[in-house]
């Protein structure tokens, strides 16, 4: 199955029902929609394979595959892809074993095509809430292992630069020593290679704080690594 992807085309909603009245009905409400309908869940299975679905709208009493056993299938291959049931009964069974297949919601028929539109709204929602959520969750899991990383790296070259201070106070280290100069190159190349931490530590800090979020480009992956090892 298909994951979902881009968030700025037209929404597809699959319509899954054995009836074709209740399918043209639910697909009158969604005109801004790209609207996908399937008679049954093998029907529907087979748009998943190959369609970017945003959400899925199923009966629950249908021939071959019904919406349980078609939500649990959904859930193995594309757990975040939003359900909603549609069902004539109210068995409170039922409702426990949609929400332990993991439903996102549920409408009841005879439709209410106010209930729908709004269900559907809303379920949408709550999945670009838990999207937003995540990417946050990885922007800082990101933010943390960068500075861990950052923290390790600025250990070594102020060790060294505080050690050469250190010894010249203390009169160790003198000009006049014939390994003075090596030692101050090396400490030379330390404090450049700390102003480039620094730098990348300021480069990460302004990405991080830009309001809009960061533009992604193409890059050439090759290009990079020439860079860094003409760097290193």
């Amino acid at each position: 199955m298909s994951a979902n992807g881009n968030v700025h085309s037209t929404k597809k909603l699959l319509i899954v029902d054995d009836e074709p009245l209740i399918r043209n009905l639910c697909a009158s409400v969604f005109d801004s929609y790209k609207v996908l309908q399937a008679e049954d869940g093998f029907d529907a299975l087979k748009f998943l394979n190959h369609e970017d679905v945003d959400i899925v709208l199923t009966d629950v009493n249908m021939p071959n595959i019904d919406g349980l056993e078609f939500l649990r299938i959904i859930r193995q291959e594309q757990p975040d892809l939003p359900v909603i049931l549609m069902t004539g009964y109210s068995d409170k069974e039922l409702i426990l074993n949609a929400l332990k297949a993991g439903a996102d919601d549920f409408i009841t028929k005879p439709i209410s095509v106010l209930q729908l539109s709004t269900t559907v709204e809303k379920v949408l929602e709550r999945r670009a809430l838990r999207n937003e959520l995540a990417d946050l969750r990885h922007i800082d899991r990101l933010k943390n292992e960068f500075l861990g990383l950052i923290s390790h790296k600025l250990k070594t070259p102020t060790a060294a630069i505080s050690l050469f201070i250190q010894n010249l106070a203390e009169g160790v280290e003198s000009p006049t020593d014939e390994n003075f100069l090596q030692v101050l190159t090396m400490v030379q190349a330390e404090t450049t290679y700390l102003e480039k931490l620094i730098q990348d530590l300021l480069y990460f800090s302004e990405a991080t704080l830009q309001e809009d979020g960061m533009t992604l480009e193409l890059t050439d992956l090759g290009q990079v690594s020439l860079q860094v090892i003409d760097e290193l």
